[in-house]
């Protein structure tokens, strides 16, 4: 499949680092003397844009996190509000939002970036037509990486935005000729589920071959289940709220590729805050290379992966984020500090076809331990399942294993309750994976 941008994308690893040795420099500058809110951060942890020489000098600048952009969200502005042209949110739940501004010059950089991403997955002016089932609204994905950028690329959208009426869209979808399927994860296994209940035959009565999702982790059952109930090949991206869409999956899907002269990505170990080798696990660190408007630097995304250097099968050298991944914010630790991420709990699950992936745990104390319910909704299945899921969370989950071992934790029980019975949010998402009950806890 053709590189849209191979200068990039095909480029040395030495030729990459020093690119962005080059655009790490420029940024830190331009941050020092145009965002108070950078100018403070940087005094109070007193290093200065001087200090950085090397890549290594990365370290030396503090994190920003979410909850800085919460509580000094203008401070980081280099120019005023109404010199803007794009403002988009984060996805949460509080009622104070979270921001980021895009000047037109950082918009169109920003667009480049998601036009890379679509083009390496195939997309193709006059070749397809794509149906965006995603949030329409401030959030980044709809309107800001999908519509937009589909109209970069040239490409007819159908922007439905959260599908409510599955039979109205998918006579739509018909009639254009759609056969691209573009939208967050949730919203398109509900959107998929919906028309089988209806007894559509998606294979035969669509002409659906590639599926885009993001948004949320997509367990390899779930996939599969996807591009068997369409004939299509599903394809997988990368972002966030802060930097967009900076990862896309290639044809041999061997984790996300990533642009180079956009982000520069750390992974840190949890613990000790060093880099990790290699094809390790860490914590996502990035800074956006171009964007003068809201420069982002050090940002603690709360995402937890792999990375690799070596050259992909496609061509590619830019570092590949590899799965699973898994958010921090849907980490459990247990007495005794054992983690539980939620992709261990899909890997098990992924095990029993008569289970969804639409779960909830329930975190409670017990004289002194700590107990958790796995909530699963299931229409079918059976108390050997039940007896087996609980098992297989002590077997194949090593801290969990631990953790019963050592007496910290109680054995896990699992409850299967109806199809639809866990709350939802407008995303189709289930609102409260975790829910904790206990007096003290642990991070």
């Amino acid at each position: 499949m053709p590189i849209h941008n191979p200068q990039i994308e095909c480029m040395s690893l030495l030729k990459q680092k020093a690119m962005q040795l080059k655009l790490l420099k420029k940024t830190l500058q331009f941050a020092y003397d145009k965002s108070p809110f950078y100018k403070n951060k940087f005094k109070g942890a007193e290093v200065s844009p001087k200090n950085f020489k090397t890549l290594d000098d990365i370290r030396k600048f503090p994190f920003t996190t979410k909850y800085d952009i919460l509580d000094h969200n203008d401070e980081f502005l280099t120019k005023p509000k109404n010199k803007m042209l794009r403002v988009f949110s984060s996805s949460g739940t509080t009622t104070k939002g979270k921001f980021f501004y895009l000047d037109s010059k950082d918009y169109d950089e920003y667009l480049k970036c998601c036009v890379d991403c679509f083009y390496g997955i195939g997309l193709r002016s006059g070749d397809d037509i794509v149906s965006i089932m995603i949030h329409l609204g401030l959030t980044v994905a709809g309107i800001g990486i999908g519509v937009m950028s589909f109209q970069k690329m040239g490409v007819l959208a159908i922007p439905f935005g959260l599908v409510s009426d599955a039979k109205l869209a998918a006579s739509y979808m018909k009639q254009i000729g759609s056969n691209v399927i573009y939208g967050a994860t949730a919203q398109v296994c509900s959107f998929t589920e919906e028309l089988q209940k209806m007894k559509y035959n998606l294979k035969q009565e669509f002409n659906i071959e590639k599926m885009i999702v993001s948004g949320s982790i997509l367990p390899p059952r779930l996939r599969h289940n996807l591009e068997q109930a369409w004939g299509a090949e599903v394809y997988e991206t990368y972002g966030t709220s802060e930097a967009g869409r900076t990862g896309f999956e290639c044809q041999y899907h061997n984790g996300f590729h990533t642009f180079p002269n956009y982000v520069y990505f750390e992974f840190l170990d949890e613990k000790t805050g060093q880099p990790v080798k290699d094809g390790e696990r860490g914590d996502i660190v990035f800074t956006i290379l171009k964007r003068d408007s809201m420069p982002l630097i050090r940002y603690k995304i709360n995402d937890i992966a792999a990375f690799s250097t070596k050259k992909c099968k496609c061509g590619r050298t830019s570092l590949r984020i590899l799965g699973p991944l898994a958010r921090a914010e849907e980490r459990i630790v247990f007495k005794g500090f054992y983690k539980l991420y939620d992709h261990q709990i899909n890997e098990v699950l992924h095990n029993y076809q008569d289970v969804s992936f639409d779960w909830q745990i329930l975190i409670e104390d017990e004289e002194g331990k700590n107990t958790f319910t796995l909530k699963i909704e299931t229409e079918k299945a059976t108390t050997k399942t039940k007896k087996a899921i609980e098992a297989d969370l002590i077997r194949c989950c090593e801290s969990v294993s631990r953790g019963v071992v050592s007496g910290n934790i109680l054995p896990p029980k699992v409850d299967f309750i109806k199809q639809g019975t866990l709350e939802r949010n407008p995303l189709r998402k289930i609102r409260n994976r975790i829910v904790d009950k206990r007096k003290y806890k642990f991070y």
